[in-house]
């Protein structure tokens, strides 16, 4: 991220994240309630996550969408503050509840109904979004709140690669069939698809069905393109089939989940035989989404095929998109034109689930299909991504419907997975059962099963578990086919499987018009290398007397050892522990990490066999509702290898303690710890005010990568006190917590800061933060919550001095806006010594211009090219030290100010006179938009712009 960013949450909260530079970010969170102004940011590997309070039983309980307050994930998708003033959200309802008559929830508007989910779609606008939370959150016929993620695209010589034209000979090119093409619209007028398109409608914000993107005119072409701007050489797979267009992604390429699931009723409403989808979610998911529930819930109740892509997620495992997960779906991979998957090309199996996907691959690199838009010479573009593979296999499957108009989805499905190419040399979970051959498909005389998933083998592996599973081929001829069956079967791995493990039949007979049972048998019990359990890939190749072949994917997840680990977490009062509370378990040799809540009940976990980081949380309520406690215990590195029970009991812990020399008051603090391996980061800070204790219980001691738990402090002169000061502390307890957290401060063992506030032209309060920032976090540690110095003034601060921690302040500036600041001055992070002394000058005298610097070394950050800012979001100070920065935070919503009173320089700097603000322009060219600021004295503020 390289610009300040502010999110609101479903909640209403507020939440400010800005660079500090190589690579790390400034976190700031401003309630809706006063009251309820608790949270949590979580750092998961590179995602940033803030949790308030307020939400925090319902995010553990997994009735709300953890991504509802993925703050990196909702900047990544354009629901920043400056994108857009609205929060989109899907509500699913329990079956007993219709969603169509629910009551639209205050502070939004409902959408559209999402009926083949029980689930209504609505927007919410951002100043109301507490209203819409607490309808909700509170709702009794709410089963689940989910974030209406985006939905993005996931991007021809291939034809004839894929034998098109071979099938066309034989008469079948898709005539008859109607192909719904779900995607960002169509140029309809496009030589090549004048007359193919009989049926369009827009789902998305954008104002028509016209494609503005060009995304869904590539792909329409490639399903069903006439070919008449190249006479005939860029013909679509199908080029009789006619079209469908429903604009569910939007002129920028993406589209909310809601808009898909209505996309696909309407399709199947308006006839389609084939709906082809070129979409996906930008994660991996484990399929539990309403937009994969969808697909499968309208394939059983239409016979539709869904042709959908893999994603562009690439590798090595599990990182297959929805709605691509769904099992119905025929899940598309990307190969070049050498049978080579695409680098890009997303592979199975699906998270958490295990399921065998992709099912099939078609060419997707480099494909050329008609361009929005263009004409003569441009008529065409290629374009690379599973989104193009996608349309070949939907215009395969329109062929094999015109062949045979009586079979559902599920039979063309199998038929076009059979006949692939046969020599294929990698795993399922890359192309599925090989790469598409329609010119196979349509002579396919002997049919064999789809995609077979023989589902999950439990740990242990006993001869109990032993399953033989009968894969049955169909003969259509009028002579005995004889097939003859290898198989390709591996491991996790990718390593050869024993023969002992799995077994098929070596050859079988079908007759005339029947069929015959092949049969495979898996016993789990066999013994094997640990490297081989996990994902199993096996692809079993058919061959017939005439060389025919008859291909089909199998595969099964064999459980590693697997231990069930019973936690039970107790607080301060000897009670199951309730609130806010949550453990953190996260496995060290696969790196991936979960989070549990505990609401007065144990929570029993069925993990891997292994080595884990373990980290509890344990909140205690006080009379008002709020937390009054918390306590943390864990084990940084424990191997767990069989069945056990492990408690985290509050009341084990010690309190901590902090005494100074001086007398002082509490003002606030946090806890925060950091686990690291791999260079992969879970972390978690929670930040609180004047009256919650902390504990701390004894941990063991982490030998692999970081572990570290963070107490920061803040306490303050008393009230009225002359000469200010403030102890702003953080105590780093490294690899384990050891022994009673009692804290005896000295002076003279802290560094010194003497800080003057200076204000312009009249008293002001600032907004003031102190942090700290360990080696391995990318998130600021925060040692208390916002203060305020009533300006001017001089304060002392005194500081934690150690070579490993650095400090660092932002005072910030209100400018009469409803934030609590729109402009920020940082100082560089700094380790300071024991006993050293130091000055701060805060906003003192005017400011001149400087190159943006990295807040946590200070050195001089270049970065170009055109049309990009220098100036205005980070300025030195003139007076105070060179390092200091400004960071002017942007408006909630861009401002259309003309920048008076301006005047250029060389360079390209325009200087804007005193009594105006500047700050970042919306436009392309980065121009200072600016607006009155009553509080300005003398001062000068310029913003570079590098135009070109």
């Amino acid at each position: 991220m390289d610009s300040t960013k502010s999110v609101t949450l479903i909640t209403g909260d507020k939440v400010q994240v800005s660079p500090a530079g190589s690579g790390r970010s400034n976190v700031r969170f401003f309630p809706a309630n006063a009251a309820d102004s608790g949270y949590e940011t979580r750092t998961v590997g590179k995602d940033l996550y803030v949790v308030p309070d307020s939400a925090a039983r319902l995010v553990n309980s997994g009735k709300v969408d953890q991504a509802l307050f993925n703050v990196s994930g909702l900047i990544r998708q354009g629901y920043d503050d400056a994108s857009t003033d609205q929060i989109p959200v899907i509500a699913t309802y329990k079956p007993t509840a219709r969603a169509a008559q629910q009551a639209v929830p205050a502070g939004s508007t409902r959408t559209r109904a999402l009926p083949s989910v029980s689930a209504a779609a609505y927007k919410t606008d951002k100043t109301r979004a507490h209203d819409t939370w607490q309808a909700l959150s509170t709702g009794r016929d709410v089963q689940k709140l989910w974030l209406d993620l985006k939905v993005h695209k996931t991007l021809d010589q291939s034809v004839p690669y894929v034998g098109a034209p071979q099938a066309w000979a034989a008469g079948y090119d898709g005539t008859g069939t109607t192909v719904a093409v779900l995607d960002s619209g169509v140029d309809a007028e496009h030589p090549d698809l004048v007359g193919a398109v009989k049926e369009q409608k827009n789902f998305t914000d954008s104002p028509d069905v016209a494609d503005h993107d060009g995304h869904g005119t590539h792909t329409s072409s490639t399903v069903a393109g006439r070919g008449v701007a190249s006479n005939g050489r860029n013909k679509g797979v199908a080029p009789g089939a006619q079209l469908l267009s429903g604009k569910v992604l939007n002129d920028y390429g993406s589209g909310d989940l809601s808009w898909i699931i209505a996309g696909m009723e309407w399709a199947v409403a308006e006839g389609a035989d084939v709906i082809s989808m070129s979409i996906g979610t930008s994660e991996p998911v484990d399929c539990t989404d309403p937009m994969a529930a969808a697909v499968d819930r309208i394939s059983a109740e239409s016979g539709v095929l869904f042709v959908i892509a893999a994603g562009n997620l690439g590798g090595p495992a599990e990182a297959i998109t929805s709605p691509g997960c769904a099992a119905s779906a025929m899940t598309v991979a990307a190969t070049d034109l050498t049978q080579t998957t695409a680098d890009f090309s997303s592979r199975g199996p699906v998270l958490a689930n295990h399921a065998v996907k992709p099912d099939i691959a078609a060419p997707g690199v480099d494909i050329t299909a008609a361009r929005a838009g263009g004409r003569g010479d441009s008529a065409y573009v290629d374009m690379s991504g599973t989104s193009m593979a996608t349309p070949h296999v939907a215009g395969a499957a329109a062929i094999l419907k015109q062949e045979h108009p009586t079979w559902t989805g599920q039979q063309l499905k199998a038929v076009l997975q059979n006949s692939v190419r046969a020599e294929s040399k990698v795993g399922i979970y890359e192309q599925g059962a090989g790469e598409l051959n329609v010119a196979q498909a349509v002579t396919q005389q002997v049919t064999g099963p789809a995609t077979t998933d023989l589902g999950t083998f439990a740990w242990p592996h006993t001869s109990g578990q032993k399953l033989t599973r009968q894969l049955t081929y169909h003969n259509d001829g009028t002579e005995p086919v004889t097939l003859t069956v290898t198989a390709d079967a591996r491991g996790n791995n990718g390593k050869p499987l024993p023969s002992a493990l799995i077994t098929f039949g070596k050859s079988l007979t079908i007759p005339a018009g029947g069929t015959a049972d092949l049969p495979v048998t898996v016993d789990p019990s066999k013994a094997i290398d640990y490297g081989l359990y996990g994902a199993i890939s096996t692809r079993v190749v058919a061959k017939s007397n005439s060389g025919q072949t008859v291909v089909t994917p199998l595969g099964f997840y064999l459980e590693p050892q697997y231990v069930d680990v019973t936690f039970k977490l107790i607080d301060r009062d000897g009670k199951p522990a309730t609130s806010i509370s949550s453990l953190d378990v996260f496995d060290l040799d696969s790196i991936a990490a979960q989070r549990v809540g505990f609401d007065g009940t144990d929570q029993t976990l069925h993990l891997r066999a292994g080595t884990y980081s373990l980290a509890a949380t344990i909140a205690h309520d006080g009379a008002d509702g709020l937390v009054d406690s918390y306590a943390f215990l864990g084990d940084p590195e424990l191997t767990l290898t069989k069945n056990t029970t492990i408690t985290y009991d509050a009341r084990t812990a010690a309190e901590a303690t902090v005494t100074t020399d001086r007398p002082t008051q509490r003002k606030a603090g946090s806890l925060t710890y950091g686990r690291v391996i791999d260079n992969w980061i879970l972390s978690s800070s929670r930040s609180y005010g004047t009256t919650v204790e902390v504990y701390l219980g004894t941990t063991s001691k982490a030998r692999r990568g970081t572990f570290e738990v963070v107490e920061g402090w803040q306490y303050g002169s008393p009230a009225g006190a002359k000469s200010p000061y403030l102890y702003s502390l953080a105590f780093t307890h490294e690899q384990q917590v050891k022994g009673k957290p009692t804290h005896r401060v000295r002076d003279r063992d802290l560094a010194t800061i003497d800080a003057t506030y200076y204000t312009p032209g009249k008293d002001y309060t600032y907004s003031e933060y102190v942090d700290v920032w360990r080696p391995w976090s990318i998130n600021l540690i925060p040692t208390g919550d916002r203060g305020s110095v009533a300006a001017p003034t001089r304060v002392q601060h005194l500081v934690t001095a150690d070579k490993d921690t650095k400090v660092s302040q932002m005072v910030g500036h209100a400018d009469a806006m409803a934030w609590p600041f729109a402009t920020l001055m940082t100082s560089t992070a700094t380790a300071y010594k024991p006993g050293s002394r130091h000055s701060e000058s805060w906003y003192k005298a005017g400011l001149r211009p400087g190159l943006v610097t990295d807040q946590t070394t200070g050195a001089e950050v270049r970065s170009g090219g055109a049309g990009r800012q220098h100036g205005l979001e980070q300025l030195r100070q003139l007076g105070g030290h060179a390092d200091r920065s400004l960071l002017v935070a942007g408006l909630p919503r861009p401002g259309r100010h003309r920048a008076v009173r301006e005047r250029r320089v060389a360079g390209g700097v325009r200087v804007l006179r005193p009594g105006c603000l500047g700050r970042a322009g919306s436009g392309d060219r980065s121009r200072a938009e600016v607006r009155p600021d009553p509080l300005a004295a003398r001062r000068l503020q310029v913003g570079v712009a590098v135009d070109g």
